[in-house]
């Protein structure tokens, strides 16, 4: 073996072995590389940010339940409302827009662009959808009233980096639907009041 001569239990250059060496190695973490220092400042804003910390608390709100015994899904919230032909849409929609708040929730401005826009849809169906609903107006009426307040939420965020087609926008409709902050049918008595 050139250059790697045994003496007694070791070698000059290096370890011979008749079966696994196993050697530990050690990280010091006290030199932080670029990316680590960015990760840790991040994590420190987001836990002493009182701003973030408040945008946060508005946006569990709307992505918690607002009735968290109701045990109706979203298939059944729109059966039960005569919107079967819905569902597969609202399905997929909803949870489009589930995965984008996910992937957005470290950015502080983009947790509070969506509990805005989020609390403008549920404002505009509290006083423009609901009141259709309840006094039995026509499908198209309600259907006209629901894009009339996409096509002002995708003005308003057009040109914007929260840019979204209107088929986000109703999958964000979909999406307080599915927390109960957004009900579809007032002909049942089970439905709680203040949706």
């Amino acid at each position: 073996m050139a250059g790697n001569e045994l003496h007694g239990n070791q070698t000059q250059t290096g370890d011979i072995a008749g079966g696994d060496i196993h050697k530990n190695t050690y990280v010091n973490n006290s030199q932080k590389t670029p990316l680590r220092e960015k990760i840790e400042a991040l994590k420190e804003d987001c836990l002493h940010d009182p701003d973030f910390a408040q945008c946060i608390g508005e946006l569990s709100h709307l992505i918690n339940s607002a009735h968290p015994d109701e045990q109706r899904d979203l298939k059944t919230k729109l059966t039960d409302a005569d919107r079967a032909d819905e569902v597969h849409e609202a399905e997929e929609l909803k949870e489009k827009f589930t995965k984008l708040l996910v992937k957005n929730s470290l950015s502080e401005q983009a947790q509070d662009a969506y509990a805005h826009v989020l609390c403008k849809i549920k404002l505009d169906y509290l006083h423009k959808i609901k009141p259709l609903l309840k006094s039995g107006a026509s499908l198209q009426q309600v259907e006209a009233e629901v894009l009339a307040i996409i096509n002002i939420i995708y003005a308003d965020l057009v040109g914007t980096v929260l840019e979204h087609n209107v088929r986000e926008i109703k999958g964000m409709l979909y999406f307080l639907t599915g927390n109960c902050h957004i009900e579809w049918n007032y002909n049942n008595a089970d439905i709680p009041p203040n949706t």
